[in-house]
């Protein structure tokens, strides 16, 4: 069992470094193609477009490798990002790298089918586990790539993004390699063109459907915290560069090892559903602490919740895995992968815009209205639970 999961916690990590090698230098790559400094509006394109593409073709892709197989479909996705890429590195202009950001929104479906094809070598009891370490090996790879990016680009501007490019042809390599089709699973009949037909059969699937809907919500608090944790501590206390950096490193590395670790434990002790209760909880009690707080070391106490809530889209992600058929999984895990990244568009500008029009007067409003939204899905998973044991 571990031979068949270590090369997909190996894709998740080079993915995760391969995205997280551009970001640092991404908006002098804009400037420079566009010759100005005022790139609003071509970084705005450049996000939309990204995320436009991902909700759409990343949950058809994920379907098909319920029909066609989860290799050769993520051959296809480690493939389209390797040639994005490429385009990124040697653009000649704005045109083609937008056409380039097409192509990676598009090829995004690396870790929806990744999960898929976990779930299909996993036996139900250990998914969560398994989901855990996926998230937390992307995170890993996410957090050293800008570390890693910001150094090259003191090479030049192209430097990150054909270390990029190296990372998504190793991804491939690898995946050819050392990843083997998940024997002897069953094949759904379908292929489809619609890219919301997996959204409707979501929608039909009444034991399903509040469960993607917990997940959204948990997705959707979440941005609060990744949106304006740097502008908060910036005004509320004083935080400079180094210092705010050095807190969401702490905060990031501590997640990624309650994802790959407590979220097992949790489950393995108290069940799937428990475990994301508790795990709520706690991401509602890190949410009000800083809602109230005044001083900014006392930030250090809601680490160690913040890791706690850590497990629980991993440990919902297993009971929404579970709930479905080995024909439906990437189907599932397309939709769910989907309804990330647009919640992912939207939701920092809503987060933003609450915000400021709060900060004069009640700064922790905004993270009140997070914990809400984590109570609301707390009590969607709870209300799921008890109907489906009555």
């Amino acid at each position: 069992m571990v031979d068949r999961r270590w090369p997909i916690l190996g894709i998740a990590l080079f993915d995760g470094a391969g995205i997280g090698f551009a970001l640092p230098v991404l908006p002098s790559l804009l400037k420079h193609l566009s010759g100005t400094q005022d790139i609003a509006w071509q970084y705005a394109a450049f996000i939309a477009v990204y995320a436009l593409m991902q909700f759409l073709i990343t949950p058809l892709l994920a379907t098909w490798s319920d029909a066609i197989g989860r290799r050769p479909v993520l051959l296809i996705s480690l493939g389209g990002s390797a040639i994005d890429y490429a385009f990124m590195a040697f653009s000649p202009n704005l045109v083609v790298l937008l056409i380039a950001r097409c192509i990676a929104g598009g090829m995004s479906a690396n870790l929806a089918v990744a999960s898929a094809y976990l779930a299909d070598v996993t036996e139900p009891a250990d998914r969560g586990r398994a989901f855990g370490q996926l998230r937390a090996c992307f995170s890993a790879g996410f957090l050293a790539g800008p570390v890693v990016g910001g150094g090259l680009s003191g090479l030049s501007l192209h430097a990150p993004f054909i270390a990029a490019m190296a990372f998504a042809a190793a991804n491939l390599c690898l995946a050819v390699k050392a990843l083997p089709e998940p024997s002897a699973r069953s094949r759904s009949d379908a292929l489809t063109l619609n890219p919301f037909e997996p959204f409707r059969w979501v929608i039909k699937f009444k034991k399903l459907y509040p469960l993607i809907v917990a997940e959204a919500l948990l997705g959707a608090a979440s941005l609060v915290g990744g949106t304006i944790w740097v502008i908060y501590m910036e005004d509320r206390f004083g935080w400079q560069g180094l210092l705010v950096g050095v807190s969401l490193a702490a905060f990031g590395f501590c997640s990624a090892l309650s994802q790959g670790f407590a979220t097992g434990m949790l489950i393995e002790k108290f069940g799937a559903h428990i475990a994301v209760s508790v795990a709520i909880l706690a991401d509602i009690a890190a949410y009000l602490m800083l809602s109230v707080i005044q001083s900014g070391w006392l930030t250090v106490f809601a680490l160690p919740l913040f890791c706690l809530g850590a497990a629980a889209r991993p440990a919902l992600q297993s009971i929404i895995s579970n709930s479905v058929t080995e024909t439906e999984q990437g189907k599932v895990q397309g939709v769910l992968s989907s309804l990330e990244s647009l919640t992912s568009v939207g939701g920092p500008f809503v987060v933003t815009y609450v915000y400021y029009s709060t900060r004069a007067t009640l700064p922790g409003t905004v993270w009140a209205a997070g914990a809400f939204l984590y109570l609301v899905s707390l009590v969607v998973v709870r209300r799921f639970r008890s109907e489906a044991s009555a």
